[in-house]
């Protein structure tokens, strides 16, 4: 990741930015706004992908698939980052307490020494979080 400034995303912060719900920060909107338009990068774990999809398919949340991976293509400092070894490695070092969604997300951004925005206690008490 070479971008000056670089934050992981969280699921429910994505997905919260994504249909405009006040229950997104307003620091964290205008990070993701920032990523969108190419002033930092916004790193979208694989994981969150998965979550999301699962959130659509059960309908939780007024999103299309479709409309997320065009915003994601169409977004200049978003990018995706796989479940590697690398990843997975540094998963082993991550609290067994946090799912393991969490511990992956958690895991790409102890490696990469980038914050989490997040809402969610757990994963900021083991992770740089904003919020």
């Amino acid at each position: 990741m070479t971008a000056t400034e670089t934050y992981i995303v969280d699921t429910h912060a994505l997905a919260w930015y994504l249909t405009e719900d006040a229950k997104l920060s307003g620091v964290a909107a205008s990070i993701i706004e920032r990523g969108e338009q190419g002033d930092l990068t916004i790193v979208i774990p694989t994981i969150v992908l998965a979550e999301l999809l699962t959130i659509v398919e059960k309908k939780r949340a007024p999103l299309a698939m479709n409309a997320i991976l065009d915003w994601m293509i169409s977004s200049r400092g978003v990018t995706v980052q796989s479940f590697d070894l690398a990843i997975f490695a540094e998963l082993l070092r991550v609290s067994d307490e946090l799912d393991l969604h969490d511990r992956i997300i958690a895991a790409t951004a102890n490696l990469y020494g980038v914050p989490v925005i997040t809402r969610d206690p757990a994963l900021g008490n083991v992770v740089r979080a904003v919020w």
